[in-house]
């Protein structure tokens, strides 16, 4: 409640009126299912200033509350104080009259009792009727400020989600903000969005709050252990209250992990395809009371995000299927024209010399004729990687073609290029797995240079084929 002083000042007039021993509000948190001491006057010394009551271990409170009718006990003969009166302590004594009054129906209790009389008068229980009266406007209208702040919160939350989605190009990005946006929302200490493709024995972390140890973003771990391998193998969500510190079963991640085990975890799980899936796991230092409401708004929202955070995969799996060459992973043939055509502009504007190289494994199909598709696909990996290997920064390697190569050279001319090419063994030598099949298969290469050889697109290809077909021609007269 943020209207305190409001209420304290009225609890005040009305102990002081009443010359009370204790004279208290108590407000029904209906969340927790607990009252709660918002406001309080007393001469005991065994009266906190904050207490937070079960309602089913509150004692008289609990009685008056579910009844819904003032309670008066005059001449007052409490054996037990502790239960009766759980607020005070067993030592609390020689309390002679008693009141209770309830605030509204359900919104809480107005608690008054005295050492000095035997019971309140007539007049003295009108006045704290009248006084819980007061005070149940003034926590309708409390209740409702915070109702409001609720909802903003939510739409808030909401809202930023739908933003990024809307504004955000990457599936990372989306993640980490989400992340972010989440544990914000419920002030969580540490929070991580974990992915696997479906059944795999591993996962990793696809985005987390900067307060996790970013050793483990680059990290895989076993589904086998930890918290958030729990949910995945289970498939659903997990809340714990309380963690324990000293079981193995609640490691967030894996063992001798730097996260602390002794508050609240909730793991929420979501397929995001046919194939994957992930889990958001929200983890705290302390002990953490998520009211059920926010835990609901938190779960639509995540769920909305992630649903968000599955077009993009799906949009950059497009993208990665039209510029890449699904069996190398290297740049397809339109890609890679257009990477030549842009240089080709960027290298005129600014007077920068660039080479394209074009490498032709032959005979390819008559290899084709002794192996398996298998097998094939095997080898045109094992050429994309020896391709890429102590490659200067920038250059842009492509499959054009089943046995047919290309490489873009920025800033470089035609002298760098050959001197590169002439230290690479797999320019220079037969392909060595068809050489173990007993056919001879070998690279023929050709390139040209901007603007050395050319200033335009079609002059710049043709030569350089050109030049790859007079390789071809001279290594095959030998």
């Amino acid at each position: 409640m943020a209207d305190q002083d409001g209420f304290q000042s009225l609890v005040t007039l009305l102990s002081n009126i009443l010359e009370a021993h204790t004279a208290a509000l108590f407000i029904h948190d209906q969340k927790a299912n607990e009252l709660q001491l918002v406001a309080s006057q007393s001469t005991s010394k065994h009266l906190r200033d904050r207490i937070a009551l079960p309602l089913d271990k509150s004692g008289i409170l609990a009685q008056v509350y579910k009844q819904g009718q003032p309670l008066h006990l005059g001449k007052a003969a409490l054996e037990n104080v502790g239960a009766a009166l759980p607020f005070y302590r067993e030592e609390e004594a020689d309390i002679k009259a008693l009141f209770v009054a309830p605030v509204g129906k359900t919104r809480g209790l107005v608690y008054v009792d005295s050492k000095r009389v035997w019971g309140f008068p007539d007049i003295q229980q009108k006045w704290v009727v009248e006084m819980a009266a007061v005070l149940d406007g003034l926590v309708r209208q409390e209740c409702g400020l915070i109702e409001r702040d609720d909802y903003c919160r939510a739409l808030n939350l909401w809202r930023r989600l739908a933003e990024a989605a809307h504004t955000q190009s990457s599936a990372e990005e989306l993640a980490r903000t989400a992340v972010d946006q989440c544990a914000g929302f419920l002030s969580a200490d540490y929070a991580m969005l974990a992915g696997r493709t479906q059944g795999q024995p591993r996962f990793s972390l696809i985005a987390a709050t900067e307060s996790v140890p970013s050793a483990y973003s680059r990290q895989d771990f076993l589904a086998q252990t930890g918290l958030i391998g729990w949910v995945f193998r289970n498939a659903k969500s997990i809340l714990i209250p309380k963690m324990n510190p000293d079981s193995s079963d609640h490691l967030v991640l894996t063992a001798n992990e730097t996260f602390p085990h002794g508050g609240t975890f909730w793991g929420l799980h979501q397929a995001v395809s046919p194939d994957r899936e992930v889990v958001l796991a929200l983890l705290t230092r302390n002990e953490r009371r998520w009211p059920a409401d926010d835990r609901q708004v938190l779960m639509e929202a995540f769920r909305l995000g992630m649903v968000a955070y599955s077009r993009l995969l799906w949009r950059e799996q497009c993208e990665r299927l039209e510029r890449y060459d699904p069996v190398t992973g290297l740049h397809n043939a339109l890609a890679f024209e257009r990477a030549v055509s842009e240089q080709l502009t960027t290298g005129l504007q600014g007077s920068k010399p660039f080479t394209l190289v074009l490498v032709q494994f032959e005979p390819w199909q008559l290899c084709l004729c002794k192996v398996s598709p298998a097998e094939g696909r095997r080898w045109q990996r094992q050429i994309a990687e020896e391709l890429q290997q102590d490659l200067p920064a920038g250059v842009v390697v492509a499959q054009l073609g089943e046995c047919r190569f290309a490489l873009l050279f920025p800033d470089q001319g035609e002298a760098e290029v050959e001197r590169f090419c002439a230290r690479v063994p797999l320019f220079r030598r037969e392909f060595e797995p068809a050489q173990r099949r007993g056919v001879k298969i070998r690279p023929y290469m050709g390139w040209a240079s901007c603007p050395q050889h050319a200033t335009r697109l079609e002059e710049l290809w043709g030569r350089a084929y050109q030049s790859m077909w007079k390789d071809f021609q001279r290594l095959t007269k030998h």
